[in-house]
């Protein structure tokens, strides 16, 4: 009896883990950074053939003025891992947002603090993300 609580617990955890990816069609991203050298990494995977390029950009608001400003995602040797340079100003609010191009769309959206530091990813469904981005950025500088 004692063992077949372990294995539902277990079972559980790996559903409630599990259960996202599932959800995104095989696709996860993850935005880390700054590096050493101050570039940034992307590691995204997609099991969609479509989704084999991604988009990146820095959304935020400087001095009150709403900015994009697109990220070129330059691939490593490893799989699925891309490096950026950190090209948006450095005053304002910002976040990052990755998504595959074509296909399901899962975005990923990241805060950048001042100090250039990417907090943890948000991932969405179905959308491009701006209109999350705009409600973040809205909520962050008021």
């Amino acid at each position: 009896m004692h063992a077949s609580i372990a294995t539902l617990a277990l079972a559980l955890t790996l559903t409630a883990t599990l259960a996202p990816l599932a959800t995104a069609g095989g696709t996860s991203i993850s935005i880390k950074g700054p590096e050493k050298d101050g570039t940034y990494l992307v590691s995204a995977y997609s099991c969609h053939e479509q989704s084999k390029v991604w988009t990146a950009s820095a959304e935020g608001i400087v001095h009150g003025q709403r900015k994009s400003v697109p990220i070129q995602l330059k691939a490593t040797k490893e799989t699925g891992v891309y490096r950026f340079a950190h090209v948006w100003p450095s005053e304002g609010t910002w976040f990052l947002r990755v998504a595959p191009c074509g296909g399901p769309k899962m975005v990923a959206l990241a805060a950048v603090s001042s100090d250039g530091r990417v907090g943890d990813s948000e991932y969405l469904w179905d959308t491009d993300g701006r209109r999350e981005c705009d409600v973040k950025l809205a909520a962050n500088t008021k």
